[in-house]
C-alpha cells in the first residue's frame, strides 16, 4: 500500500488540491450574490452576443478588461442554454433589450440571475486547476512536501477561495499571475549547462510565463506588472550569472510575444482597433488609480478616503493567522 501510495503520490497530491480547491470556491454558489457579479453576467452576454455576430468592437466591454471572465461567463451561459433552453432564451431576450444596468431596475437583476451558477462554474473550474497548476510549479522549485502545503493553504484560504468563486476578475488575476511567476522562477532555476537543452527548456518555461501574464493580464489590467518584473528577475539572474545574456534576452523576447500574441488572439477588440482598446485599458487603470469611485464603511466612517490604516487593517483581518505566519 505504501508503495502504492509513493508511485502515485503526485496524482493523489493534485487530486487532492483540486478536490479542497474546487469544494471551497463552490461556496456561493445559491448561497449569495456579490454586488458586481449581475454586470459581469451582463457584460458576459454582450461579450457572447458580439462574437455570433462578429462584431469585434462590441467584445470591448469594459476597461478592467475582463477578457477571460467574460469568456467563462458566455460559457457558463451556453451552458444554462443547454441546460435549460427556455428559461435561457427567455430572459436572454428580455435583457438584449437591457442597455444598461441601473440599481433601481429589479426585473432585470432576476433575468440575470438565472444564468449566475453556470455563469460561476468555469471560472471555478479554472481557478480550482490553477491552484492545481499552482502545486506543480512550486514542486519543482520546492519540493513536493512544501508545494502541498502551499496548494492545500490556497486551496483552503477563505479570502482566496470567496473571491475566485465569483463571476469576477480579482479571482483569476491571483490566479494567473502566481502562475506566471512560478513559471518566470523555473525558467531561471537551475538551468541546464548543455547549450541546446538550456535553449529548449528556457524558452518553454518563458513562453509558459509570458502565457499566464497574458491571461492575467487579459482578467484585470494590474497584471502589467508582470512584464516588469520579469524583466527584473532576468536581470537579477544575469548579475547572479544564472543566466547568460544569450538566454535571457531569448527568454524575454519569447515571454513578450506570447504574451501579446495570446492578449490579440483572445480578445477580439484588439483585431480591429488595437490603440483604442489597449487606451481604453490604460485609461480606466489611470482613472481608478487616481479617483476613489465609491465611499465605503470603516473604522466608524463611511468614506472615499480612509487614510494610511485602512489596507494593513484590512490585510490583517482577511488572512487567517496561519496565513499571515
Amino acid at each position: 500500500m505504501r508503495k502504492l501510495l509513493n508511485r502515485h503520490s503526485l496524482i493523489l497530491s493534485a487530486s487532492v488540491i483540486f478536490l479542497a480547491a474546487f469544494a471551497m470556491r463552490l461556496g456561493a454558489i445559491k448561497q449569495y450574490v456579490t454586488p458586481d457579479e449581475p454586470i459581469w453576467v451582463l457584460r458576459s452576454l454582450n461579450f457572447s452576443a458580439a462574437l455570433s455576430q462578429g462584431d469585434w468592437a462590441g467584445t470591448a466591454q469594459i476597461g478592467h478588461p475582463g477578457v477571460t471572465t467574460m469568456w467563462l461567463g458566455s460559457l457558463g451561459i451556453q451552458l444554462k442554454h443547454l441546460a435549460d433552453p427556455m428559461a435561457a432564451e427567455q430572459s436572454a431576450e428580455w435583457l438584449r433589450h437591457v442597455p444598461t444596468l441601473t440599481p433601481e431596475n429589479g426585473e432585470a437583476f432576476k433575468h440575470l440571475g438565472v444564468f449566475l451558477t453556470f455563469a460561476r462554474m468555469p471560472v471555478i473550474l479554472v481557478n480550482g486547476l490553477g491552484i492545481v497548476g499552482i502545486f506543480l510549479l512550486a514542486r519543482r522549485l520546492f519540493g513536493q512536501t512544501t508545494a502541498l502545503l502551499a496548494g492545500l493553504l490556497l486551496a483552503l484560504d477563505p479570502v482566496g477561495a470567496g473571491l475566485s468563486g465569483l463571476l469576477h476578475v480579482d479571482g483569476l488575476l491571483a490566479t494567473f499571475s502566481t502562475l506566471s511567476i512560478l513559471a518566470l522562477l523555473n525558467a531561471v532555476n537551475r538551468p541546464s549547462p548543455q547549450p541546446l537543452s538550456l535553449i529548449g527548456r528556457g524558452t518553454m518555461w518563458f513562453a509558459l510565463s509570458g502565457l499566464f501574464a497574458g491571461l492575467a493580464f487579459l482578467s484585470k489590467s494590474p497584471a502589467l506588472f508582470l512584464t516588469p518584473f520579469a524583466f527584473l528577475v532576468v536581470f537579477v539572474s544575469v548579475l547572479a550569472k544564472r543566466l547568460s545574456f544569450r538566454t535571457a534576452l531569448l527568454g524575454l523576447v519569447t515571454f513578450v510575444i506570447v504574451h501579446w500574441a495570446l492578449v490579440i488572439l483572445l480578445y477580439p477588440a484588439m483585431w480591429v482597433d488595437p490603440i483604442g482598446t489597449l487606451s481604453g485599458i490604460t485609461g480606466l487603470a489611470a482613472f481608478y488609480s487616481a479617483n476613489a469611485v465609491r465611499p465605503t464603511f470603516f473604522d466608524g466612517q463611511y468614506a472615499l478616503n480612509h487614510g494610511l490604516t485602512f489596507y494593513p487593517t484590512a490585510l490583517i483581518f482577511r488572512l487567517t493567522p496561519i496565513i499571515t505566519i
